[in-house]
């Protein structure tokens, strides 16, 4: 007997093994399809719902300015270097002429008044051209500083092109994650319909491991690789869905918890051999190792440490002494473990009928 579980034990194992295994590759596939769903559409982009006329504008002159500012920068650097050399000038020419006539002074030599003029002329000349480059370059620096708010209020204009298209681009955005989700959806949805149709009318199916693996597999496509896509608008359909779904789910467990003692009120008002003709041989052995009863699922009591051979719950007969050895057998052990006597219908109710003579 321990050798008959131990094997039966391996074949659930396998069974288990396949279902895995079968969701497991169903899963990857169906994550591979998931994940290329959303390469059927190009997504939007924000470009798209700007004033095109007015966006090209804007550009064409940020472009200009652009190249302004780069030009205008260039000459007051220029203009910059031109300056200092002119003030280098200027100081050279006012220094030379200040030692011109104190040399002259120091000399007592007489200073032509034509010189006089001649140098005065020059370093004015200089002055002049001082006064040219400065005035160059302060022209430079404004129109520099011009150009550059001129830039910061067309870029401004440009960012409120954008904002202005924002709108229109989040609906557009919206309405693309709407459509993909409903593909998931409608990818999805059907394989939980299947999965829940077949935890209702295929699991006692000799292709239950098999049909397992789908519902796992539904499950993991519904729950893991839709419902973290479904839309959030802040979190409010999440919550929602969850209240739904708990609400679904409870309401289903209330009805199920009532249908399943319904089923045991009705399995108990059955014939005690029609309830155990019921029972799966594999489940009564493990149940009744377990301490629990194969009809009822409650645990076998006693007292006194008598025997346990009905259930005190619902009055199945779960031991009865052996028709050829009188050894305490479990009655749904086709043989007698001590004699190995074969214990069909016909003699098992012959020692129902001596017992209770």
């Amino acid at each position: 007997m321990r050798r008959l579980f131990r094997i039966e034990t391996l074949f659930a194992l396998g069974k288990w093994a396949v279902s895995l295994a079968l969701a497991f590759f169903l899963t990857s596939l169906g994550s591979l399809i998931i994940a290329d769903l959303p390469q059927v559409e190009r997504p939007p982009r924000v470009e798209e719902f700007v004033d095109a006329e007015a966006a090209a504008r804007l550009d064409a002159e940020l472009s200009a300015l652009g190249e302004r500012i780069e030009a205008l920068s260039t000459a007051a650097e220029t203009g910059q270097l031109n300056l200092e050399a002119a003030e280098a000038d200027s100081a050279a020419e006012r220094e030379t002429f200040a030692a011109w006539i104190q040399a002259r002074r120091a000399t007592g030599d007489g200073v032509p008044e034509e010189d006089v003029v001649v140098r005065t002329r020059r370093l004015e000349e200089v002055r002049r051209t001082e006064r040219q480059v400065r005035a160059d370059l302060d022209a430079a620096r404004g129109a520099l500083r011009e150009a550059q708010e001129r830039t910061g209020d067309v870029t401004r204009d440009r960012a409120a092109l954008l904002t202005a298209a924002e709108a229109p681009y989040q609906r557009a955005l919206f309405l693309r994650q709407a459509r993909v989700f409903g593909l998931r959806l409608a990818l999805t949805l059907p394989l939980l319909v299947v999965g829940l149709w077949a935890v209702a009318k295929r699991r006692n199916s000799p292709r239950w491991p098999l049909w397992r693996g789908f519902v796992l597999f539904a499950a993991f496509a519904f729950f893991v690789e839709l419902v973290p896509y479904l839309p959030s608008y802040g979190g409010y359909i999440h919550y929602g869905v969850g209240v739904v779904m708990t609400l679904v789910l409870g309401a289903w467990l209330v009805r199920a918890a009532r249908r399943h003692r319904e089923r045991r009120a009705e399995i108990v008002e059955r014939s005690e051999a029609e309830r155990r003709q019921a029972i799966h041989y594999d489940e009564a052995v493990v149940k009744a190792e377990k301490g629990t009863c194969p009809s009822c699922d409650n645990t076998l009591r006693t007292t006194d440490g008598a025997p346990v051979n009905f259930c005190i719950h619902c009055g199945l007969k779960l031991y009865e002494p052996c028709p050829q050895c009188g050894t305490r057998r479990l009655v749904f052990f086709p043989f007698c473990m001590s004699c190995g006597t074969h214990v069909g219908p016909e003699e098992a109710r012959a020692a129902i009928s001596d017992a209770r003579k």
